[in-house]
Protein backbone atom coordinates (compact mmCIF):
# COMPACT_ATOMS: atom_id res chain seq x y z
CA UNK A 1 0.00 0.00 0.00
CA UNK A 2 1.28 3.46 -0.89
CA UNK A 3 1.91 5.47 2.24
CA UNK A 4 2.05 9.14 3.21
CA UNK A 5 5.75 9.15 2.29
CA UNK A 6 5.04 8.40 -1.37
CA UNK A 7 7.07 10.06 -4.12
CA UNK A 8 7.30 9.84 -7.87
CA UNK A 9 11.02 9.08 -7.46
CA UNK A 10 13.17 8.22 -4.46
CA UNK A 11 16.91 8.57 -4.88
CA UNK A 12 18.96 6.46 -2.50
CA UNK A 13 22.21 8.33 -1.85
CA UNK A 14 22.82 12.03 -1.34
CA UNK A 15 26.28 12.39 -2.85
CA UNK A 16 26.95 14.58 -5.87
CA UNK A 17 25.25 12.09 -8.22
CA UNK A 18 22.09 11.90 -6.14
CA UNK A 19 21.99 15.65 -5.60
CA UNK A 20 22.48 16.46 -9.28
CA UNK A 21 19.89 13.88 -10.29
CA UNK A 22 17.36 15.34 -7.85
CA UNK A 23 18.16 18.88 -9.02
CA UNK A 24 17.64 17.85 -12.64
CA UNK A 25 14.35 15.97 -12.27
CA UNK A 26 13.00 17.58 -9.10
CA UNK A 27 11.50 20.59 -10.81
CA UNK A 28 9.28 18.31 -12.87
CA UNK A 29 8.15 15.65 -10.38
CA UNK A 30 7.94 14.86 -6.65
CA UNK A 31 11.42 13.63 -5.57
CA UNK A 32 13.05 12.72 -2.27
CA UNK A 33 16.59 11.68 -1.41
CA UNK A 34 17.24 9.15 1.34
CA UNK A 35 20.80 9.29 2.68
CA UNK A 36 22.27 7.26 5.53
CA UNK A 37 24.69 9.97 6.62
CA UNK A 38 24.25 12.71 9.20
CA UNK A 39 24.90 15.08 6.34
CA UNK A 40 24.56 14.75 2.60
CA UNK A 41 27.32 15.13 0.05
CA UNK A 42 28.80 11.64 0.15
CA UNK A 43 32.50 11.89 -0.64
CA UNK A 44 32.21 15.68 -0.63
CA UNK A 45 32.92 15.61 3.10
CA UNK A 46 34.40 18.49 5.06
CA UNK A 47 35.48 18.96 8.68
CA UNK A 48 36.09 22.28 10.38
CA UNK A 49 38.63 22.28 13.21
CA UNK A 50 39.96 25.32 15.08
CA UNK A 51 39.33 27.64 12.15
CA UNK A 52 40.78 25.29 9.53
CA UNK A 53 38.85 23.50 6.79
CA UNK A 54 39.70 19.88 5.92
CA UNK A 55 38.20 18.01 3.00
CA UNK A 56 38.49 14.33 3.85
CA UNK A 57 36.71 13.07 0.77
CA UNK A 58 37.12 14.59 -2.67
CA UNK A 59 39.35 17.66 -2.64
CA UNK A 60 38.72 18.74 -6.23
CA UNK A 61 36.78 17.86 -9.36
CA UNK A 62 36.91 18.48 -13.10
CA UNK A 63 34.18 19.12 -15.62
CA UNK A 64 34.50 17.36 -18.95
CA UNK A 65 30.95 17.31 -20.28
CA UNK A 66 29.38 20.51 -21.59
CA UNK A 67 26.30 20.02 -19.43
CA UNK A 68 28.35 19.70 -16.22
CA UNK A 69 30.56 22.62 -17.31
CA UNK A 70 27.41 24.77 -17.40
CA UNK A 71 26.73 23.93 -13.74
CA UNK A 72 30.39 24.57 -12.88
CA UNK A 73 30.28 27.98 -14.58
CA UNK A 74 27.23 28.88 -12.50
CA UNK A 75 28.86 27.72 -9.24
CA UNK A 76 31.98 29.68 -10.14
CA UNK A 77 29.91 32.79 -10.90
CA UNK A 78 28.17 32.38 -7.51
CA UNK A 79 31.64 32.15 -5.87
CA UNK A 80 30.97 28.71 -4.39
CA UNK A 81 33.93 27.20 -6.23
CA UNK A 82 37.21 28.40 -7.68
CA UNK A 83 39.92 27.06 -9.95
CA UNK A 84 42.59 25.13 -8.10
CA UNK A 85 44.77 24.12 -11.07
CA UNK A 86 44.27 25.30 -14.62
CA UNK A 87 45.93 24.62 -17.95
CA UNK A 88 48.57 27.23 -17.21
CA UNK A 89 49.61 25.64 -13.92
CA UNK A 90 49.30 21.99 -14.91
CA UNK A 91 49.90 21.03 -18.54
CA UNK A 92 48.54 17.50 -17.88
CA UNK A 93 45.02 18.79 -17.17
CA UNK A 94 44.10 18.62 -20.88
CA UNK A 95 42.05 21.83 -20.76
CA UNK A 96 40.02 20.61 -17.78
CA UNK A 97 40.74 22.83 -14.80
CA UNK A 98 40.51 21.35 -11.33
CA UNK A 99 37.95 23.09 -9.13
CA UNK A 100 37.56 23.22 -5.36
CA UNK A 101 34.86 24.59 -3.08
CA UNK A 102 36.14 27.66 -1.26
CA UNK A 103 34.71 26.76 2.16
CA UNK A 104 35.05 22.99 1.84
CA UNK A 105 33.54 20.56 -0.63
CA UNK A 106 30.46 20.05 1.52
CA UNK A 107 29.55 23.70 0.93
CA UNK A 108 29.08 22.86 -2.75
CA UNK A 109 26.83 19.94 -1.74
CA UNK A 110 24.79 22.29 0.46
CA UNK A 111 24.49 24.78 -2.40
CA UNK A 112 23.26 22.09 -4.81
CA UNK A 113 20.85 20.71 -2.18
CA UNK A 114 18.84 23.93 -1.82
CA UNK A 115 15.13 23.16 -2.23
CA UNK A 116 15.69 19.38 -2.45
CA UNK A 117 13.78 17.10 -0.08
CA UNK A 118 16.58 15.17 1.69
CA UNK A 119 16.02 12.71 4.52
CA UNK A 120 19.32 12.40 6.40
CA UNK A 121 20.27 9.60 8.79
CA UNK A 122 17.85 7.44 6.81
CA UNK A 123 19.49 4.19 5.76
CA UNK A 124 17.35 2.03 3.49
CA UNK A 125 17.53 -1.56 4.71
CA UNK A 126 14.98 -3.28 2.49
CA UNK A 127 13.34 -2.73 -0.89
CA UNK A 128 10.24 -4.54 -2.16
CA UNK A 129 8.34 -4.14 -5.42
CA UNK A 130 4.55 -4.43 -5.16
CA UNK A 131 2.97 -4.63 -8.61
CA UNK A 132 3.29 -0.95 -9.52
CA UNK A 133 5.43 0.79 -6.90
CA UNK A 134 8.39 0.33 -4.56
CA UNK A 135 8.27 0.00 -0.77
CA UNK A 136 11.41 1.05 1.07
CA UNK A 137 12.05 0.31 4.74
CA UNK A 138 14.74 2.01 6.77
CA UNK A 139 16.81 0.91 9.76
CA UNK A 140 14.88 3.27 12.04
CA UNK A 141 11.54 1.70 11.02
CA UNK A 142 10.37 4.43 8.65
CA UNK A 143 8.69 3.44 5.40
CA UNK A 144 8.62 5.18 2.05
CA UNK A 145 7.08 4.29 -1.28
CA UNK A 146 7.70 5.49 -4.80
CA UNK A 147 6.88 4.81 -8.40
CA UNK A 148 10.59 4.72 -9.27
CA UNK A 149 13.90 4.42 -7.44
CA UNK A 150 17.36 5.57 -8.43
CA UNK A 151 20.41 4.17 -6.66
CA UNK A 152 23.44 6.45 -6.51
CA UNK A 153 25.19 4.68 -3.64
CA UNK A 154 28.45 2.75 -4.09
CA UNK A 155 28.09 -0.77 -5.51
CA UNK A 156 29.03 -2.59 -2.24
CA UNK A 157 26.10 -0.80 -0.58
CA UNK A 158 23.80 -1.73 -3.48
CA UNK A 159 24.81 -5.39 -3.16
CA UNK A 160 24.18 -5.35 0.60
CA UNK A 161 20.79 -3.69 0.10
CA UNK A 162 19.74 -6.17 -2.59
CA UNK A 163 20.86 -9.13 -0.48
CA UNK A 164 18.72 -7.82 2.42
CA UNK A 165 15.73 -7.29 0.15
CA UNK A 166 13.19 -9.74 -1.19
CA UNK A 167 13.99 -9.05 -4.82
CA UNK A 168 14.31 -11.97 -7.17
CA UNK A 169 14.16 -10.42 -10.64
CA UNK A 170 13.70 -7.08 -12.34
CA UNK A 171 12.95 -7.05 -16.07
CA UNK A 172 14.24 -10.61 -16.46
CA UNK A 173 17.51 -9.91 -14.62
CA UNK A 174 17.98 -12.42 -11.80
CA UNK A 175 19.32 -10.25 -8.99
CA UNK A 176 20.22 -12.90 -6.40
CA UNK A 177 22.01 -15.01 -9.02
CA UNK A 178 24.12 -12.04 -10.13
CA UNK A 179 25.06 -10.77 -6.66
CA UNK A 180 27.66 -13.41 -5.91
Amino acid sequence: MKNKNHYDVIIIGGGISGLMCAKYIGSKINVAILDKGRNFGGRMATRHFEGAVFDHGAQFFTAKSLEFQNYVSYWHQEKIIDIWFSEESNKKSHNHPRYFAKNGMNELAKFIAKNININRSTEVSNIEFNDSYWNLKTLDGSEFSSDNIILTIPSPQIIKLFKNSNLSAINGFNIQENLS
